[in-house]
């Protein structure tokens, strides 16, 4: 892991203040489901920091958006998210990442984590069965399944861009 550095930890504040948005601002949201694009920045900060620098990221939006919107936060949602955001940097933080195993491996650790993880976080939290909560969540599955591994190819492909014109601090 290279140095930490100031040009790094905005950019990395950067993408928490654009998954807090896109999270909580552009995305359509129940009690139990959220199907939005909140993902993106958090890939694209795997892709570039790796493992840890992501699952730190995601675990500060997650806490922050917790904290701002709903005045609590929910530490079993929380190590959902940064198990999502390990998974992200272990799959797609190298040079060549090819659609099987990485981005189909990132994908189905974050199809996983919001299905089983959060899921039972959440059946916890409000007292109902795993399986009722569930049932609520397969469209955000559906759309985990399907978005990810179509839009993450792209991603790697604008953040290998943005690392080659020197725009980004990659680690």
């Amino acid at each position: 892991m290279k140095k930490t550095n100031v040009r790094m930890l905005t950019q990395l504040g950067m993408l928490i203040a654009l998954q807090f948005v896109l999270s909580k601002f552009c995305s359509i949201s129940t009690d139990s489901l959220r199907i939005g694009f909140g993902f993106v920045p958090m890939a694209v900060c795997g892709m570039l920091y790796g493992p840890f620098w992501c699952a730190v990221a995601y675990a500060i939006g997650d806490i922050l958006g917790g904290v701002i919107i709903y005045g609590s936060v929910n530490p079993l949602i929380t190590v959902s998210v940064v198990l999502t955001g390990l998974g992200y940097g272990f799959f797609l933080h190298r040079e060549n990442v090819r659609f099987f195993p990485h981005v189909i491996g990132a994908a189905a650790v974050s199809l996983f984590c919001s299905m089983v993880v959060t899921t039972a976080s959440l059946a916890f939290m409000y007292d109902a069965s795993f399986m009722s909560q569930f049932i609520i969540r397969i469209p955000q599955g559906i759309g985990i399944a399907i978005a990810e591994p179509v839009l993450i190819p792209i991603l790697y492909q604008l953040s290998r861009q943005l690392q080659k014109h020197g725009l980004v601090a990659a680690a």
